[in-house]
């Protein structure tokens, strides 16, 4: 038993040899001919803790990288853009819709109804309310359609499930929609790399009532964002694959 003690004890000791080891100096670099070792050691420990720093910045810049390439990837896939899309068709969100268009938007607005001056006045009518800009415009329709979703479900969740998805040849993009409709307003073919055709359905599970939508997008992309060139609101299933 005192043997274990003894063992015991000699190994705290070296232990706490060794730790003094790692803070102070030895007694031959405490003299004046140490004072060379001394230096060096004091740089060394310098080093050792400005490299460990430098590998922890290093390991958080890449971390930050790779999220910021995932956040990227997300941001600008297909699937992004059409949930996105479904999800501002649902709640009249015009804004976001308008940013997912391959083109000009408000100038289409503007030219069905004649000038900007026009457009807002029909829209004030139609909405009863003073609508003077595209902000206004925005805020109201998505305002109103909250409410009507209100009224009609209660309290509601939106879910959106993409359905199939086939990428398309130009040529048949040329085909299956009216595109030179939207050339007035900035949209150029050429500019499409790729197109798909996705089905897409919006589900409403509400406090009164469920329901849902199912309809399919014409998506483009366009330098490395996709977008929603034309929407088929008639399709209600999935034989156009």
């Amino acid at each position: 038993m005192n043997n274990l003690d003894e063992r015991v004890e000699n190994e705290i000791l070296e232990s706490n040899e060794e730790r003094a080891e790692e803070v102070s100096f030895t007694e031959e670099e405490t003299n004046k001919e140490g004072i060379n070792a001394r230096k060096e050691i004091f740089v060394g420990k310098i080093k050792k803790y400005a490299t460990l720093k430098n590998a922890i910045i290093a390991v958080s810049s890449l971390l930050i990288l790779i999220i910021t390439l995932v956040v990227t990837i997300n941001v600008t896939s297909c699937d992004y853009a059409v949930k996105r899309w479904m999800k501002a068709n649902v709640e009249d969100d015009v804004k976001i819709m308008a940013k997912l268009a391959p083109y000009d938007f408000e100038a289409m607005g503007i030219d069905m109804y004649g000038s900007e001056e026009e457009f807002f006045e029909e829209m004030s009518y139609d909405y009863d309310t003073d609508i003077e800009n595209w902000n206004d415009f925005y805020k109201e329709v998505k305002k109103q359609k909250k409410e009507e979703l209100k009224d009609e479900y209660g309290k509601y969740k939106i879910e959106i499930t993409i359905g199939k998805t086939k990428d398309i040849s130009i040529a048949r993009l040329k085909e299956d929609v009216y595109y030179e409709a939207y050339e007035d307003y900035g949209f150029n073919i050429d500019s499409v790399k790729k197109a798909k055709v996705v089905s897409v359905t919006a589900r409403i599970k509400g406090e009164y009532e469920n329901d849902k939508e199912k309809i399919t997008l014409y998506m483009v992309k366009i330098d490395s964002a996709w977008k929603v060139l034309s929407v088929d609101y008639y399709s209600s299933n999935e034989s156009f694959l």
